[in-house]
């Protein structure tokens, strides 16, 4: 990408910081067999938190039954198939 490119992302990005409208995303640690702990990476150090409004707020990610079954899909293959979604058909 030429350099003059590079300058108008980023002032478009500094203008989203300066008008408070930059979307920042908090850093949330999941805690493996302890749903629905987790632990919040803030700006001032880790806290033990407990998520209710995730999309896993019944715990299905933590199910023995629910990790095999990803396993198993991973090992026959993987990606998101998004384009199926935009296809012209």
């Amino acid at each position: 990408m030429p350099h003059w490119a590079d300058r108008i992302f980023a002032d478009r990005l500094d203008d989203l910081h300066h008008q408070n409208r930059y979307r920042h995303f908090a850093e949330i640690e999941r805690l493996a067999g302890k749903h629905p702990h987790a632990r919040w990476h803030g700006p001032n150090g880790p806290r033990d938190i407990i998520i209710w409004c995730s999309n896993d707020y019944l715990g299905m990610g933590q199910s023995q039954m629910v990790k095999e079954a990803m396993i198993t899909g991973t090992s026959e293959g993987g990606g998101a198939g998004g384009t199926r979604n935009i296809s012209d058909l």
